[in-house]
């Protein structure tokens, strides 16, 4: 039935306005009611399992410093190396038939999503049903639809902060049902930034006059104010970035504090995203598989300096694998980067490194494949999303540019109150002052640039491995210059270089896409 309807709305996505009413075919199944529309919007403005799962994390940890090259010792992975290859070395043909598989995902399903959104929102007023499920419903179809432009704009447009974003290209906007003939030109980075916020702001003023509980695989006003903070603090504009902070936190204050979880259950761990609870899960993507997992491409692994971050308050007593410091299997690459566990102090130190880069793994044909963590709450699971720790760093971040622009040390205190707050919710140790422990430390820096390098580092620990924050963050910290080595065969490397500043920071229009659409000027 939910089928047949959404293909009555396909079809109307392809017709004018003007031919809503003329009579149809009475073999067509069509939406009547608000509860209609809700199950095409669950099917159809959100992602499927296999669709979020690829989204969510996609190829753009292979983009980042995050990850590196381990070659192979063993032929049966060359094509798990080589098809890695394309992203990893910012090839222009990541995206087409030749680029080691990756399709145009990226591209073709948040659009795929942004109709069904506007379906949604221009045709629930054509059925009948409870007004407050409808403007509710509709609320949530903005949110959605705001938050999957703001995903595209910052896969293939330059960030908001570089240039002129009246000018910088972004993505085509399409923002109604009808059809017109003519192809789509791009939006400018700014146009699609001042849309995304209209339909954010829209969206939170809809579902906060129309309030209807959900679960946490909806989109409600929380899920949009923490998407609408993200955008400000890319746009560099501090207070409002402070200001949908502000409202969530005074709204879901509460962080999971890793040290009451037990991290080592198997095969699914009790963390963060953890199976009863979620105190600090704003919106979390649906799986419908009750053990969740995901695998990299066996020769690419976390690289040394992710780890030497996430490790940088252990002591080597504090934590030790086989006597040392950090584990690699030498003889076989394909393990590099990952890590097994043993502690021989579980009092001290930074959980992090064990909840969210995992500890327990199986070696099966190849692939090095990791447990994640998933949450199942009132007979629903899902992993990964958006989380109140993202918005404590957030608006942290906002405050220490506040403490650089106005030298005011109000803002500098509140910056690090967020900070250690976060951190204490992450240590096995008492939160102490510095001078009482050396282990873990109550960080109190004056220097604003000491201060925001040290905030830099603590948002690449708490958020590393979740969605395409690295990458985004990577863009508007200045895109720094990275380089990446590529182990095509023993003695054989072959060394890329993302230049600083370069425009291969925004990833290449599909050719698939752009052979459909000639007024779609490629990224240089």
């Amino acid at each position: 039935m939910k089928t047949n309807m959404w293909i009555f709305l396909c079809v109307l996505v392809f017709c004018r306005c003007g031919d809503f009413l003329e009579e149809s075919s009475q073999d067509e199944v069509r939406p009547a009611t608000v509860d209609d529309m809700e199950q095409l919007l669950i099917g159809e403005v959100y992602m499927t399992d296999r669709y979020h799962e690829k989204f969510s994390e996609g190829y753009t940890r292979l983009l980042t410093d995050d990850i590196q090259c381990y070659g192979i010792s063993d032929e049966r992975y060359r094509s798990q190396l080589e098809g890695g290859r394309y992203a990893f070395s910012w090839a222009r043909e990541m995206f087409d038939e030749r680029g080691g598989g990756i399709d145009e995902f990226l591209w073709a399903q948040p659009y795929e999503r942004i109709k069904g959104c506007n379906v949604i929102i221009e045709y629930l007023d054509k059925v009948t049903g409870d007004n407050k499920k409808r403007e509710n419903l509709k609320g949530e179809a903005y949110v959605m639809r705001g938050y999957y432009y703001f995903m595209l704009v910052n896969f293939f447009g330059m960030p908001y902060n570089y240039g002129d974003p009246e000018k910088n290209p972004g993505v085509p906007l399409k923002l109604d049902m009808g059809v017109r003939d003519e192809y789509l030109s791009r939006n400018s980075v700014a146009e699609v930034y001042a849309s995304v916020e209209k339909d954010l702001l829209e969206g939170i003023r809809l579902l906060e006059a129309n309030p209807i509980e959900r679960n946490f695989n909806r989109a409600g006003s929380c899920m949009g104010k923490a998407v609408l903070s993200r955008m400000y603090l890319y746009m560099e504009d501090w207070d409002n970035a402070l200001k949908y902070a502000d409202e969530i936190i005074q709204e879901r204050p509460a962080l999971r504090n890793l040290l009451q979880c037990d991290l080592h259950a198997f095969p699914v761990y009790d963390g963060v995203y953890q199976r009863t609870s979620p105190e600090e899960i704003i919106w979390a993507r649906p799986t419908e598989r009750p053990n969740q997992t995901w695998s990299y491409r066996t020769p690419y692994g976390l690289s040394e300096e992710l780890l030497d971050c996430m490790t940088k308050e252990f002591t080597t007593e504090s934590f030790k694998v086989d006597s040392t410091y950090v584990y690699f299997v030498p003889d076989m690459p394909s393990f590099g980067g990952y890590w097994k566990y043993e502690y021989e102090n579980k009092d001290q130190g930074d959980l992090r490194q064990l909840a969210f880069l995992k500890s327990s793994y199986i070696y099966e044909n190849g692939v090095l494949t990791v447990f994640l963590d998933v949450i199942e709450k009132d007979g629903l699971t899902a992993n990964r999303g958006i989380r109140t720790a993202e918005v404590y760093l957030n608006r942290a971040e906002a405050y220490i540019h506040k403490y650089m622009e106005t030298g005011q040390d109000d803002f500098r205190r509140k910056a690090l109150e967020d900070l250690n707050y976060l951190r204490r919710h992450r240590f096995t140790s008492p939160y102490v002052p510095v001078e009482e422990s050396e282990t873990y430390k109550h960080f109190d820096f004056t220097n604003a640039d000491d201060l925001f390098e040290f905030y830099k580092e603590e948002r690449r620990r708490e958020l590393c491995e979740e969605g395409h924050h690295r990458w985004f963050d990577l863009r508007r910290y200045g895109m720094p210059r990275i380089e990446h080595v590529y182990f095509a065969r023993p003695g054989e490397i072959q060394r890329f270089v993302l230049e600083e500043k370069s425009s291969w920071y925004c990833l290449p229009i599909p050719e698939i896409i752009r052979e459909a659409n000639p007024k779609l000027e490629p990224n240089l």
